[in-house]
Protein backbone atom coordinates (compact mmCIF):
# COMPACT_ATOMS: atom_id res chain seq x y z
CA UNK A 1 0.00 0.00 0.00
CA UNK A 2 1.24 3.77 -0.68
CA UNK A 3 2.13 6.15 1.61
CA UNK A 4 -0.56 8.15 0.25
CA UNK A 5 -2.93 5.26 0.29
CA UNK A 6 -1.98 5.12 4.48
CA UNK A 7 -2.72 7.91 4.93
CA UNK A 8 -5.89 8.53 3.57
CA UNK A 9 -6.98 5.19 5.17
CA UNK A 10 -5.62 6.94 8.56
CA UNK A 11 -7.45 10.62 8.40
CA UNK A 12 -10.30 8.40 7.35
CA UNK A 13 -10.18 5.75 10.02
CA UNK A 14 -9.30 9.31 12.79
CA UNK A 15 -12.36 10.81 11.64
CA UNK A 16 -14.63 7.91 12.33
CA UNK A 17 -13.11 6.98 15.35
CA UNK A 18 -14.05 10.89 16.10
CA UNK A 19 -17.58 10.05 15.34
CA UNK A 20 -17.94 6.69 17.27
CA UNK A 21 -16.86 8.28 20.39
CA UNK A 22 -18.97 11.53 19.66
CA UNK A 23 -22.09 8.80 19.50
CA UNK A 24 -21.05 6.68 22.83
CA UNK A 25 -21.05 10.05 24.51
CA UNK A 26 -24.13 10.89 23.15
CA UNK A 27 -25.57 7.79 24.45
CA UNK A 28 -24.16 8.38 28.46
CA UNK A 29 -25.57 11.39 28.00
CA UNK A 30 -28.81 10.23 27.61
CA UNK A 31 -28.52 7.60 29.85
CA UNK A 32 -27.50 10.28 32.38
CA UNK A 33 -30.92 11.95 32.16
CA UNK A 34 -32.49 9.25 34.00
CA UNK A 35 -36.14 8.19 33.57
CA UNK A 36 -39.70 9.99 33.23
CA UNK A 37 -41.41 10.36 36.64
CA UNK A 38 -44.68 9.39 34.49
CA UNK A 39 -45.10 5.40 34.04
CA UNK A 40 -46.46 5.53 31.01
CA UNK A 41 -43.51 7.81 29.40
CA UNK A 42 -40.97 5.43 31.57
CA UNK A 43 -42.00 2.33 30.35
CA UNK A 44 -41.59 3.68 26.63
CA UNK A 45 -37.35 5.11 27.79
CA UNK A 46 -37.04 1.18 29.35
CA UNK A 47 -38.22 -0.23 25.83
CA UNK A 48 -35.53 2.61 24.27
CA UNK A 49 -33.01 1.98 26.71
CA UNK A 50 -32.44 -2.16 25.62
CA UNK A 51 -31.98 -0.45 21.95
CA UNK A 52 -29.20 2.29 23.58
CA UNK A 53 -27.80 -0.15 25.22
CA UNK A 54 -28.01 -2.87 22.33
CA UNK A 55 -26.17 0.56 19.71
CA UNK A 56 -23.55 1.15 22.64
CA UNK A 57 -22.29 -2.53 22.82
CA UNK A 58 -21.72 -2.53 18.61
CA UNK A 59 -20.29 1.44 18.96
CA UNK A 60 -18.13 0.16 21.43
CA UNK A 61 -17.18 -2.94 19.43
CA UNK A 62 -16.59 -1.12 16.00
CA UNK A 63 -14.59 1.60 17.89
CA UNK A 64 -12.10 -0.84 19.26
CA UNK A 65 -11.49 -2.23 15.68
CA UNK A 66 -11.06 1.31 14.89
CA UNK A 67 -8.53 1.84 17.63
CA UNK A 68 -6.58 -1.38 16.12
CA UNK A 69 -6.90 -0.35 12.62
CA UNK A 70 -5.00 2.64 13.43
CA UNK A 71 -2.37 0.86 15.34
CA UNK A 72 -1.76 -0.98 12.95
CA UNK A 73 -1.15 1.80 10.11
CA UNK A 74 0.84 3.55 12.85
CA UNK A 75 3.00 0.96 12.29
CA UNK A 76 3.41 0.94 8.70
CA UNK A 77 3.51 5.05 8.66
CA UNK A 78 6.08 6.29 11.37
CA UNK A 79 6.31 9.68 10.12
CA UNK A 80 2.76 10.23 10.90
CA UNK A 81 3.42 13.09 13.65
CA UNK A 82 3.04 11.92 17.64
CA UNK A 83 0.27 14.72 17.94
CA UNK A 84 -1.75 13.54 15.06
CA UNK A 85 -1.05 9.50 15.86
CA UNK A 86 -2.76 9.32 19.57
CA UNK A 87 -5.25 7.03 19.83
Amino acid sequence: MSSNAIVEQYEALKARQQELQTKIAAIHADFKRGLDPDASDRAIELENAEVLNEILRVTEKELASVNEALLRLRGELPEVEESQSTI
